[in-house]
Formats: C-alpha cells, structure tokens, sequence
C-alpha cells in the first residue's frame, strides 16, 4: 500500500513525522505537484505524466487545499483526505499589550522569485507608493533572494533606506520575533492555499 502528499509547495505536510509514516502500516510516497517551479519543460511533461499515473495507482491521497479538483473527480475524491494547515499557538501568541515600535513594520515571509504566483512587482510597487505619502514606514522581507531585491530597489529608488531584509530562512524561535515586533504582514500572491505566513501571523496578533 502507498499513500501520496501533494501540497503546493516542495516540502512534506504533516506526515514526515516517524509516527506517522505507520497511519496506513504502510510507507509513504511524497509526490509534490510543484511543476510550475520547474523551468524544463520536457522535464516538467515528465514529471506531470509520472504525477497523473502515481495518483491514479496510490491508495491514499492527502491534500491542503480544500478546493483541490481532486475532491471534484469521482474515482479519486474517496480516496483523498483534506487535511488543512494548521500551527501551534503555544508557540505562536502575541505580544503582551504596548510593545511595538514607533516606526510602522510591514512584513512579508518567504519567497518572491515566482513572479506569476507571488507578485512581487505588486509588493513593491505599493510600499514605494505608501512610502510617498508616510515615510515612518519599514519594510521587512526574509527569506527572499537579496538579488532579486536589488533589482526592485533600482526600480523604486525611494524604497532603499526604508528597506531591510534576511536572505535565508530562519528558524520559528526566530521568526516569531518578527510576526510580534510588525504592525502588518503582507502577501500579494495572484493565489494561495492556506499560507503558514497568514496563520502564524494572526496567531501572534499581526493582522494581514
């Protein structure tokens, strides 16, 4: 028996965890449907057809979207589980009252180099604009390509002295910081499914 994962993004949901890779007795095939990602395109129709034929043969499939057409499809929406993203607010919680800065803190988390689903030109476009009208105003990007960034600042001039960022992903310890200290969590994806960002961000009181 074998069982399929399929998010939206390159790594595992839940079921990573060794107690539970034994909820079916049986091993686990995590299959990611992330071909947008990939820019062969001959491997990419690889990819898709060995994808098409592994969710047709697997016994169960797990999803995170519960708009997935899966659910729409007959012969396999009795076979897929929807089991939404979720986080633990032991660990993400907010800030006790009036701990804040003065200086206003936007904040977007994670990646900006998928143009045609996080919209990064919307992002900075809209900060350079705020910054127009408010200039008590940070933007704070993490885990994003610093090159990528340059390239923006060279578009928006008037973004670099209000601009920060942290290239690499960094741990929850760390990142949790960073929810609590900001006034605004950003996303300008075109779509999404239920953003860990969005989650974590609420839950430590920083509305999106």
């Amino acid at each position: 028996r074998f069982c399929i994962s399929i998010a939206p993004n390159p790594k595992p949901m839940c079921f990573n965890e060794p107690k539970e890779k034994n909820l079916f007795n049986s091993p686990f095939i995590f299959d990611f449907i992330c071909v947008y990602y990939i820019k062969n395109i001959f491997i990419r129709i690889i990819y898709f057809i060995l994808s098409f034929f592994a969710i047709l043969l697997v016994d169960k499939i797990f999803i995170d979207n519960k708009k997935s057409f899966l659910l729409r499809i007959p012969l396999l929406n009795k076979k897929t589980i929807y089991i939404p993203n979720s986080i633990d607010s032991s660990v993400f919680y907010p800030n006790p009252p009036n701990t804040r800065n003065e200086k206003k803190i936007l904040l977007y988390v994670g990646r900006l180099d998928f143009a045609a689903q996080k919209n990064p030109d919307l992002l900075f476009e809209a900060f350079s604009k705020a910054l127009d009208k408010m200039n008590d105003i940070e933007l704070m990007i993490i885990c994003a390509k610093k090159s990528l960034i340059d390239e923006y600042i060279k578009r928006f001039p008037n973004i670099e002295k209000n601009i920060s960022y942290i290239e690499n992903c960094i741990p929850n310890e760390s990142l949790i910081d960073y929810y609590r200290k900001s006034d605004l969590l950003l996303i300008t994806s075109k779509y999404e499914g239920t953003p860990y960002s969005l989650l974590e961000s609420l839950s430590c009181g920083t509305p999106c």
